[in-house]
């Protein structure tokens, strides 16, 4: 490499360079210092991709340390392309959650379709085959055209990558919040399935093997993408699309085949997918893991286009490729199995045991570098922030029955029709029946419920095991108070699992934040992972991957903090006849856990704009949520329920309709007498340990032993399907006898008109 005797003059330039590619006087100064000399524009820019935000969490990672990540079910936590949890029977589910939220502000259908492609691509990298996809998508309301052209382009990326390329989307979350109003969230969840024996690890293993890139030929699309992400969308964020991948998830499919085919031949050394800054970032971080180095023959890249400068080869993310570490005897091999695939397969470089990244282009080396400094990008300084205690609530009232303002039963029948139509709780059939949620045959049930089940492997047609994957945020409560909406939201996730008799392993987060070097923004980032990780730890839930987006901002102001969790659970006995999720003619209605929630904090409250000053959130008693989920999956293992839902948004009385309209059976409920005023925070209120549950009239008496022996408050509120017409009727106290008829609760639940 030539360098310019000139440094002054260099300096200056190189000064105006860093900052193009966000690299601070801080870092541009360490580097100088580091390889003691000046690096050349190639370096520079490799140095500005891994250096960046998305690729090193470098304002997040003190955050990150944190979180649990051991855990019994433990087999590979975070710092690999996935975590895997062991399932049992010698089977890992391989699960990771990544967000693609700037390129889907600017390309809505290729920034959500090639999210998909990437998180599949992360499991694709353990050797595991993917086996089902959640999405949560946060859009703006839809009465500004930009928005509903967002939400629009997004769901259609999302749904036509996942059908084509074969993997069911089973569950996910939409939430519409003017918080998101120009920046909408797209999180994708992927799990897969993979023997524990043949699991493939992102480390190189030995010098003198080849790095081998196989899939799709190399053109500009995506470069740059790592940098753009790791900054606020710009007022003319067209000009940013470039930096927006294009997918063909045909081509995808290929390699998931190509892969696994190379998985199960033992023929893979190691493997990393090529995600965000391309070839770069696949191949040093692999080399670094791995205590090795490596070199690269640019030239040897398959183009899609030709002309591409080295930094271009080195940083596009172009879609559907992977970097495989292999033994030379296996090339051909390797090389006959992409001919029959239709992939390209070429030796682009070998690992080396000095650890150092040398690359050469055209013959020059123009790139030659230390791989750890690489790869470790130096951490920002941590803001100073309060040094307060956030441990979660312990004592006090576990839900404060505060006075609602409703004044008569009429105010609740409207309360309840102004709910459903809220786009909160509307049925979200309309995007999640674009999902092809079937495919794979594994789907025991799939979206419009709280949590997706699927089976592991085939059994006898009675009992199968399986397990169950869920997805939840709430940035209504986080926007609040970043803390406790923080841990509720792992409260949640865990209750959700329950609800269909799983067993918790561990889970996955998506950390989706404003701009950490604003006061506000550090706040956010604290107190977020400081209640994620506090009620991860105190439900002994590892945290085995996950995410970070940060800079999500637009004209009107950063989003709400949104901590998205993804969560895995064991069901050692699927009983499809028992656990169809619907309750049935005749079947005896009860809450599990406190009859009233919280009134301050519920939906209804913010429905009726209770002033901010008068809100708070539910507290938290962990201990008691345990017994909880602990009753309702012992529960289901007995046999003595046919329906569970967790009562968070909206409280008793939204769950109640949502089941009226789906299940088409009328539903009859007699509470104690209450007040109007106190029915509001049983009727309406919301918080954890509470469920819904629904069981056969025969195994009430066994239910009840059962709740008794837990020490679990057990409340029968009525019956299903005893009348003739569908209706939700509710009789208590002062309200006398409240009726919805299903018509009424259907046209708000489905078509937004109360």
């Amino acid at each position: 490499m030539s360098e310019s005797t000139d440094n002054s003059v260099l300096s200056e330039t190189m000064v105006a360079q860093a900052h193009a590619l966000h690299l601070s006087d801080h870092e541009l100064q360490r580097l100088i210092r580091e390889l003691q000399r000046l690096p050349n524009p190639v370096e520079l820019r490799l140095f500005g991709a891994l250096w960046s935000e998305h690729c090193s969490y470098k304002h997040s990672r003190p955050f990150l340390r944190r979180f649990p990540t051991k855990g019994t079910a433990v087999v590979q936590g975070p710092g690999e392309n996935a975590g895997i949890l062991d399932l049992g029977q010698g089977m890992g589910l391989a699960m990771k959650v990544e967000s693609h939220n700037h390129p889907s502000a600017i390309d809505p259908v290729q920034g959500a379709a090639t999210g998909v492609g990437g998180i599949l691509r992360d499991i694709l990298a353990m050797g595991a085959r993917p086996v089902a996809l959640l999405d949560g998508l946060f859009f703006g309301p839809s009465d500004l055209p930009a928005d509903r052209f967002l939400a629009e382009g997004i769901v259609t990326g999302v749904s036509s990558y996942g059908n084509a390329v074969g993997v069911p989307t089973v569950s996910g979350l939409t939430r519409i919040d003017a918080g998101y109003r120009g920046q909408p969230l797209v999180n994708a969840m992927a799990v897969g399935l993979v023997p524990l024996q043949r699991i493939v690890f992102g480390r190189a293993q030995r010098p003198g093997n080849l790095l081998v890139l196989i899939g799709a030929t190399t053109c500009r699309d995506g470069v740059g993408g790592a940098a753009f992400a790791s900054e606020k969308l710009r007022s003319d964020a067209a000009a940013d699309r470039p930096a927006v991948q294009v997918g063909d998830p045909f081509a995808e499919k290929r390699l998931i085949e190509a892969i696994l085919e190379a998985v199960e031949a033992g023929w893979l050394v190691s493997c990393q997918d090529m995600g965000a800054a391309g070839l770069l970032s696949s191949s040093a971080e692999l080399c670094h893991k791995g205590g090795w180095g490596c070199r690269l023959e640019l030239d040897h890249v398959p183009l899609r286009q030709q002309g591409l400068a080295a930094w271009e080869i080195l940083l596009s993310e172009s879609q559907e490729r992977m970097l495989v570490e292999i033994s030379k005897d296996i090339y051909p091999r390797l090389e006959a199995l992409g001919e029959r695939y239709q992939l390209q397969v070429a030796v682009v470089g070998e690992v080396t045991e000095a650890p150092r990244y040398v690359v050469y282009h055209h013959g020059e080396c123009v790139a030659d570098l230390p791989v750890g400094l690489l790869c470790e990008a130096p951490e920002v300084p941590v803001v100073s922030l309060s040094q307060e205690s956030y441990l979660l609530p312990q004592k006090g009232p576990l839900h404060p029955v505060s006075l609602a303002p409703i004044s008569e039963s009429a105010e609740i029948e409207k309360l309840l029709l102004c709910l459903l139509a809220h786009p909160r709780f509307r049925q979200k059939a309309a995007i999640y029946e674009r999902y092809d949620s079937g495919v794979g045959g594994r789907t025991a049930r799939g979206p419009g419920a709280g949590a997706a089940v699927l089976l592991t492997e085939e059994a006898d047609e009675e009992v199968r095991s399986a397990f169950a994957l869920t997805m939840t945020a709430n940035p209504r409560y986080a926007a609040r108070d970043p803390y406790r909406g923080a841990a509720l939201t792992v409260i949640e996730a865990v209750e959700r699992l329950a609800a269909v008799g799983a067993t918790p392993l561990g889970v996955t987060d998506c950390l989706n934040l404003g701009d950490p070097e604003t006061p506000q923004g550090a706040v956010a980032l604290d107190r977020t992972t400081a209640g994620a990780a506090d009620a991860c730890r105190m439900l002994g839930l590892p945290v085995v991957s996950g995410n970070v987006s940060l800079y999500n901002e637009s004209a009107l102001g950063a989003i709400p903090p949104t901590l998205v969790i993804g969560a895995a659970g064991r069901i050692d006995a699927w009983q499809p006849r028992s656990q169809e999720g619907c309750w049935q003619r005749g079947d005896r209605l009860w809450v599990a856990g406190s009859l009233a929630g919280s009134w301050s904090g519920s939906m209804a409250e913010a429905l009726l704009e209770t002033p901010p000053e008068e809100i708070d959130l539910p507290f938290l008693d962990v201990d008691y949520v345990l017994r909880t989920c602990a009753f309702v999956r012992t529960a289901w293992q007995a046999q003595l329920l046919s329906f569970a839902e967790p009562l968070w948004e909206g409280g008793l009385l939204v769950a109640l309709a949502q089941e009226t309209v789906e299940s088409s059976l009328g539903v009859q409920v007699v509470l104690p007498s209450l007040t109007i005023a106190q029915a509001g925070a049983v009727l309406f209120g919301e918080g954890a340990g509470r469920f819904l549950l629904a069981a056969p009239a025969e195994v009430s008496a066994a239910l009840t032993v059962q709740a008794q022996a837990d020490g679990i408050q057990l409340t029968a509120i009525g019956t299903v399907g005893e009348e003739q017409e569908p209706q939700l009727t509710v009789a208590t106290g002062e309200m006398g006898r409240l009726k919805w008829p299903r018509d009424a609760l259907a046209k708000a639940y489905r078509e937004g008109t109360a």
